[in-house]
């Protein structure tokens, strides 16, 4: 099995906007699924201030994570962190990447929000990896124009 840890290039949008796609728990607005647009993804993998990751096993992506990064306040939002479920042994090698990466653009902290509360093997990771669980809040949005058509 051969294993690699790259940085997200643009030829890759295809192949994590179907994975994206596929996952249920981005539904942020309790309905369908509204992974990024694929304009927001280019945007996101062509930016100098971002981290986007990719997981490959044989050369097949099997997991990614999409960290945006405020140049400002130097805040990092790993905003989406995904792995399929038969390769979850490589997680904490994936997430230990990420995190270096984000560390090399000099990021202040790192946020990680995740849709569900009962999702206790995630949040279990992330603690073990020393993250802190904040107080409950509720996350409000209002769509001005994101739309995802699935196709």
């Amino acid at each position: 099995m051969n294993i690699e840890i790259t940085n997200i290039i643009l030829d890759d949008l295809e192949s994590i906007y179907k994975l994206g796609t596929g996952i249920d728990d981005f539904s942020a607005d309790g309905g369908e699924n509204i992974f990024w647009p694929k304009e927001t993804l280019t945007r996101l993998f062509q930016s100098e201030d971002d981290v986007c990751m990719a997981l490959r096993v044989n050369r097949e992506i099997v997991g990614f994570s999409l960290t945006m990064i405020h140049p400002a306040t130097k805040k990092a939002v790993l905003e989406n962190f995904v792995v399929k479920d038969e390769y979850q042994h490589l997680a904490q090698e994936f997430l230990d990447e990420t995190e270096r990466a984000i560390e090399k653009k000099d990021a202040q902290f790192i946020a990680y929000f995740f849709d569900q509360e009962d999702d206790v093997n995630e949040k279990e990771f992330f603690d073990s990896n020393g993250y802190f669980t904040g107080n409950s809040h509720y996350w409000m949005h209002k769509n001005i124009s994101f739309s995802n058509p699935k196709n």
